[in-house]
């Protein structure tokens, strides 16, 4: 029998993960069953079955793929050379990032109906906080770097802060979600109430 190669894995894994992102903004995630994820697919249960066991680990994956291309935007913000970024950019580059999300794969919209289903369900509830607790260190890294240089206090409750930053995104996704807003409206609200690079070295100086 000829070896499956990696790229034919990568393939199919992804035609799970389309499929199912169909299903959920179609029919909802707790709706959702793995029947209709086998038919959207056009793979039959044994071939799904050796990628995902359920639905709880099909949207861990999909949620995984959204973080991840989300930090790879904000890392070279919080670890860029010289004077950190403000909490500005880096919160409108989560926000930015989302937006697209959004248009090209609904992620936003699955991520509310995640949220709803943890709430019954203590595995999706576990998942929820480790996707928080994923970007939590970055976070803590950022509000350090401007701490280290006197934008904060001395004392300032570095995972407090982080987290209190990290609220600030479910908040866009949420509307986004419920009213359609837009990112260039969020930001431009979001541009009063944080201080932009700008104003971060005129406050500095």
């Amino acid at each position: 029998m000829p070896k499956v190669s990696e790229q034919h894995r990568a393939a199919r894994r992804a035609q799970i993960l389309d499929a199912a992102r169909v299903c959920f903004l179609r029919n909802g995630f707790h709706a959702t069953t793995m029947q209709d994820v086998f038919g959207a697919s056009g793979m039959s249960a044994g071939a799904v079955y050796r990628y995902f066991p359920g639905k709880e680990e099909i949207v861990r994956a999909i949620a995984g793929e959204a973080i991840t291309e989300i930090t790879g935007a904000l890392q070279p913000l919080v670890e860029a050379p010289g004077a950190p970024a403000p909490f500005y950019e880096v919160i409108a580059a989560a926000v930015t990032a989302l937006e697209r999300l959004d248009v090209e794969r609904g992620i936003p919209r699955i991520a509310v109906q995640v949220w709803a289903e943890s709430l019954r369900s203590p595995r999706l509830a576990a998942d929820v906080e480790a996707i928080i607790g994923s970007v939590a260190p970055l976070m803590m890294r950022l509000v350090e770097r401007h701490r280290d240089q006197a934008w904060l206090p001395a004392d300032v409750p570095v995972e407090a802060t982080a987290r209190a930053l990290i609220g600030l995104v479910p908040g866009f996704i949420v509307q986004r979600v419920l009213t359609g807003l837009d990112a260039a409206t969020y930001l431009e609200g979001l541009r009063v109430l944080l201080p932009s690079r700008d104003r971060v070295g005129a406050a500095a100086q």
